[in-house]
């Protein structure tokens, strides 16, 4: 093929051919057409591997017919996948295979050496799964700025891959140049993490470092904490998003509560507010956990006129709470325990008292004072 290449490209200096005659036939030059199969003899320059084999499809005879023209154009390592037995020691008779009968997999040529990155994954899911943690926060995701060279190429940071697993979460660039976030972190952050923000209140148990081979003047290392979460007095971060609304019926406006409470929001309320040119108004306010923001903002432009959102960032106080059922004269009925910050609350679920009122023909207060008796 380089021969072919080399031969055309002295017919072009030699007035031979033209140009736009050479750039046809190069168009054409990296396929070899053989009538079962049409090989892409330049894809290990394109894409940094060769033409991968598909074995299921072809006779023994054929695969060695392809095996034979790659391996004449000179590629050092083929691949076919989808492979049988019968097929391997067909074209083993004639050239050396490295064949695995489990994968169904021949490999022709130099084994490639594991890179460490599948090494990395599994050391990783194997620590998550014996640490079992409850929860998991990252930090915002500091990518770098700048290129980077890879086997395609120079790209721009975040590569490529990078910027596709990290769309929805918060990252930014740094103040150093080079390569900070690989494709490889962000997307076993991305599957673990369920939360992006600064530390949380917690009492730290243990603390782990990774450093890696790469030097930045900030240091390039990851440090994780291991801690329990303190119970009497818990904490969380939520965001509140609220809009002013003018031309939504109030059947859309409580079609849109019930929608939001549906995407994830904790809370939402509805406030009479007076608007510009002392049009009266509606406020709609979707309180929500950091991880259900996006949703939540999707279901408040689907379901509401508006065309802008605010946003505010909180610290919520909040009490640890848990469900308890215990037997009274009206069978067995669900309270709410909330703990903390020394108090202790108990509360019947409504549910389970406005039944027992409609049973009895009671009232709810009726009801409520012989349960908590």
């Amino acid at each position: 093929m380089n021969s072919d290449i080399r031969k055309l490209l002295e017919n072009v200096k030699a007035g031979v051919i033209s140009i736009d005659d050479a750039v046809l036939e190069l168009k054409k030059a990296p396929y070899e057409e053989l009538g079962y199969a049409k090989i892409d003899m330049h894809r290990n320059i394109r894409q940094g591997f060769a033409e991968v084999i598909y074995g299921a499809s072809k006779t023994p005879e054929q695969i060695l017919g392809i095996v034979t023209k790659m391996l004449e154009d000179g590629q050092k390592n083929i691949l076919i996948t989808r492979m049988s037995r019968e097929a391997y020691e067909f074209v083993n008779a004639k050239v050396n295979v490295n064949y695995n009968s489990d994968a169904k997999i021949g490999i022709i040529g130099t084994i490639p050496s594991p890179d460490g990155i599948g090494r990395i994954i599994v050391a990783v899911c194997k620590l998550i799964r014996d640490i079992a943690p409850d929860h998991i926060i990252a930090s915002r995701l500091c990518t770098g700025y700048g290129t980077v060279h890879c086997a395609h190429g120079i790209l721009p940071v975040p590569a490529p891959a990078t910027a596709n697993i990290i769309e929805g979460l918060p990252a930014f660039g740094g103040s150093e140049e080079g390569e900070r976030l690989t494709p490889t972190g962000a997307a076993l952050i991305k599957h673990f993490a369920s939360e992006y923000s600064s530390m949380p209140e917690m009492v730290i148990t243990k603390t782990g470092y990774g450093v890696g081979t790469k030097e930045f003047k900030n240091g390039n290392f990851v440090r994780a904490f291991l801690g329990e979460s303190v119970p009497e007095d818990l904490t969380d971060k939520v965001i509140e998003l609220a809009a002013n609304i003018d031309d939504m019926t109030a059947e859309q406006i409580a079609f849109a509560t019930e929608m939001l409470y549906e995407s994830g929001a904790v809370e939402v309320f509805t406030t009479p507010v007076t608007m510009k040119k002392s049009r009266p108004g509606t406020l709609i306010t979707a309180i929500c956990p950091v991880a259900q923001k996006e949703s939540v903002v999707s279901c408040f432009f689907k379901h509401t006129s508006t065309i802008g959102i605010r946003e505010r960032s909180y610290t919520r106080h909040i009490l640890s709470r848990s469900i308890e059922t215990r037997s009274t004269e009206f069978g067995d009925v669900r309270y709410k325990v909330s703990t903390g910050y020394g108090v202790t609350k108990v509360k019947p679920e409504y549910d389970d008292v406005a039944r027992i009122a409609r049973e009895n023909d009671m009232s709810i207060e009726d009801v409520k004072k012989k349960i908590m008796e």
